[in-house]
């Protein structure tokens, strides 16, 4: 016990209570240990080395007085109570940072599933538009099957009633010429519908070498009696470009879709469609076609999709006729580029390997 008169003052209602009869001690120990915690809490010492001492005493000399469980409790459940908490502490510490731990492990890990999700979504998107597109693509050569098919029936009806009124005329008519052109056109319009029937067939075709230029100047020379009359047909086709590798039927419909939607584009003004060639100075085995026209233009998110099947900004458009040609070219393992502004016109620049030298 702690010397000095605090510590006495912590003593005496414990001596007292020690002095009492062992019958009486029971009753008086609620006042007592009230007095002696009340004297302990005006002490400035170590109060845990006093209830250490408290203990022995009893212990030691009055055992008696630890049958009591209200007396028992105030002696001993401090002690048991403070070793309790101090153990849990340190346990749930030890547990707390394992909860911690785990904690960010999985928040790690439900982050990272979230990422894998999202991944996941943005594949499953990408492959819904590709399936789309090829569907539409199977649409487009289901449908140019049957049109090709009655498309070639009709021009044999043509093409032989054209002969039949040129037979008639005399070899210097005038209109015989005329007459010439519509059957080579009718013939060649035939190539093309044959042409369809084997894409859509899944038919391949040997190619070929072709002169871009060449087969240019040709389709023009096809067209011009097509093409409104507002609209001027100028051309820059030099003689003596190297032949690309390709199929001339092809090639054909690749020109002629290009100069047909350029002076679609133009609208109902007047306007230029110019048709150039040359060939690649960027190092590759190439030749370029180009089309170009001063018509309305296309915005960023029109010439992005311009190849997408069924895409048009046309009224009257039907969005076929640009993504046949990307497909065009794709076959046959060239590239096609698109430079256009809103009111500044479109080029489209066709460029094609060329024929291995023989």
């Amino acid at each position: 016990m702690p010397a000095g008169d605090t510590g006495r003052s912590a003593r005496r209602p414990l001596e007292r209570l020690l002095a009492l009869p062992e019958s009486d001690r029971i009753a008086a120990l609620p006042v007592a240990f009230h007095q002696y915690e009340k004297a302990l809490g005006a002490l400035t010492g170590d109060a845990e080395a006093l209830h250490d001492q408290l203990r022995a005493i009893v212990r030691d000399r009055h055992p008696e007085l630890l049958r009591d469980p209200a007396f028992a409790q105030v002696v001993e459940a401090p002690y048991r109570r403070a070793d309790m908490l101090s153990w849990l502490l340190r346990e749930n510490v030890g547990r707390m940072e394992q909860l911690s731990s785990d904690m960010a492990h999985q928040a790690a890990e439900t982050e990272r599933l979230h990422g894998e999700i999202s991944r996941l979504e943005a594949e499953r998107q990408v492959m819904a538009r590709e399936l789309d597109h090829h569907r539409a693509l199977a649409d487009i050569g289901l449908m140019a099957a049957g049109v090709a098919h009655d498309f070639n029936n009709l021009l044999q009806v043509i093409a032989g009633h054209t002969a039949m009124v040129r037979g008639a005329l005399s070899p210097e008519h005038p209109e015989r010429e005329s007459l010439d052109k519509a059957i080579s056109a009718t013939q060649r319009a035939s190539e093309m519908s044959k042409r369809l029937l084997s894409w859509a067939r899944h038919e391949g075709s040997d190619p070929q070498p072709v002169i871009l230029g060449d087969t240019a100047a040709e389709v023009l020379d096809l067209v011009a009696a097509s093409a409104p009359r507002k609209v001027l047909l100028t051309r820059a086709l030099p003689a003596g470009l190297p032949p690309v590798l390709a199929d001339p039927t092809d090639v054909r419909r690749i020109v002629l879709n290009l100069v047909v939607n350029a002076w679609q584009a133009i609208g109902t003004g007047p306007g230029e469609v110019r048709v150039s060639a040359g060939l690649s100075e960027s190092g590759e085995s190439s030749c370029w076609l180009e089309v170009q026209d001063d018509g309305c233009g296309m915005n960023d998110e029109a010439r992005l999709r311009v190849f997408d099947p069924f895409f048009t900004t046309r009224a009257e458009g039907y969005g076929l006729g640009l993504p046949m040609v990307n497909r065009l070219v794709g076959k046959h393992g060239g590239k096609i580029e698109v430079w256009s502004q809103p009111g500044h016109g479109a080029r489209f620049r066709v460029s094609l390997p060329l024929a291995p030298a023989s």
